[in-house]
């Protein structure tokens, strides 16, 4: 095996991997929560960060790629001793493993961000190109790519060969293929609508004020008591059951802002929370370590509105704007920030909040008891029921916007 690579070409390579590793760690800071300028709402890097691709088997994919970047790292400090020596070889091997699956998926993903998502995260674009010229640098500048060439050049046969000599090349195409296979295993996003002309009604006093009424108006909703995204007198009002700390809750509240910001003021949402935590919902049995805090989290948003209704949106946005909710007590100063903190502590000391929670359990208690759905979000709108969330906001815009045309046609 010989050794063709120099010392400053190791350095160019380690330093685009420190590079890329820097940007995965980012996104890894993103993916459990954390926020980064950039990457706010209705930027390409969120729209990026929230499709089904930003995951393999549940696994954030940054974190995937930072373990190969560091990988890759450690192994070219082996590269430069003598080609015979036990370390020099193995070193060799991990890059031979690592740069080849680092080269194929960041390929894999940069495809994916132009041609199919059509959106360009600056973050992940900055991990794929840096980590991939420098796998690309290794394989080309080491014994690999020679060995697999021969002496004649390229030739098909003669690559295929090259690469089953070489078990760490081999492996590393295996892991490539691994992970891009198992991305493209669909996902179901417990989208489904139907028909509940029983679930909802919306009546109107002669003020104009209006009521929503669920399940043959048992219970009652109104805009000005619960929390309103959008105008009262929109003519498209939907109620929205949701838990802040729900995945599928968020991907439809990014949904919701694209569609609202396409339909305008001709629709408005009713945000009423429904924590899947045991401290405040009877019907969960176990409180998933995801839905900690849910409780705490939704009487914070019903608090902020209480307090300073005009501050909700801007709360609501917030609690959503990464893929995972902040922490409980960052979000408890965020939520003093807005509705000031005595305003805000004499909110929560309000029994209000707990009934309008058990209120909204108990709604969607029934829901479920009826159509044996128990996903969240669920969306109760034109007599219609929408449980889940689609993989995209697209397939919701032509739904709200010919309920808009029928309510309007009706007035």
């Amino acid at each position: 095996m010989v050794n063709l690579i120099s010392n400053r070409i190791l350095w160019v390579t380690r330093a685009l991997l420190v590079v890329a590793a820097a940007m995965a760690g980012v996104l890894l800071w993103i993916a459990h929560g954390g926020t980064v300028a950039g990457c706010g709402p209705k930027s390409s890097c969120e729209d990026v960060l929230l499709s089904r691709w930003s995951e393999w088997q549940g696994i954030p994919v940054s974190a995937i790629a930072l373990a190969a970047y560091l990988g890759l790292l450690a192994a070219t400090f082996g590269l430069s001793g003598e080609p015979a020596a036990r370390r020099t070889r193995i070193s060799w091997a991990a890059a031979g493993f690592f740069s080849i699956a680092i080269l194929l998926t960041a390929g894999w993903f940069v495809l994916l961000q132009v041609l199919l998502l059509k959106r360009v995260c600056p973050f992940c674009m900055g991990a794929h190109v840096s980590g991939g010229l420098a796998a690309a640098i290794l394989l080309w500048k080491g014994p690999y790519v020679q060995a697999m060439l021969g002496q004649e050049g390229i030739s098909l046969p003669g690559f295929v060969w090259g690469v089953v000599k070489h078990p760490p090349v081999l492996l590393g195409l295996v892991a490539a293929v691994v992970l891009m296979a198992g991305q493209r295993q669909p996902k179901d996003p417990g989208y489904k609508t139907g028909p509940l002309p029983w679930a909802e009604d919306i009546e109107a006093d002669a003020a104009g004020r209006r009521t929503f009424s669920f399940h043959y108006k048992r219970y009652h909703s109104r805009p000005g008591e619960d929390p309103l995204l959008g105008e009262e007198n929109a003519p498209l009002l939907a109620a929205l059951f949701f838990d802040f700390t729900c995945p599928q809750c968020r991907l439809m509240h990014h949904h919701l802002e694209e569609i609202r910001w396409k339909v305008g003021h001709r629709m408005a949402v009713i945000c009423l929370p429904v924590p899947l935590d045991r401290n405040c919902n009877p019907m969960v049995e176990k409180t998933q370590r995801e839905h900690v805090n849910a409780c705490e989290l939704a009487r914070l948003g019903l608090a902020v509105w209480r307090a300073a209704p005009e501050k909700y949106p801007e709360f609501d946005r917030w609690m959503f704007n990464s893929p995972k909710p902040p922490p409980l007590e960052e979000a408890r100063t965020y939520a003093g920030q807005l509705a000031g903190a005595e305003a805000l502590a004499k909110a929560l000391a309000d029994g209000t909040i707990d009934k309008q929670i058990a209120r909204n359990v108990a709604i969607y208690r029934e829901t479920v008891k009826r159509t044996k759905m128990d996903e969240l979000p669920q969306m109760f709108v034109g007599g219609d029921v929408v449980v889940g969330a689609p993989a995209h906001a697209s397939e919701l815009v032509a739904y709200f916007e010919q309920l808009i045309r029928n309510v309007e046609a009706q007035q």
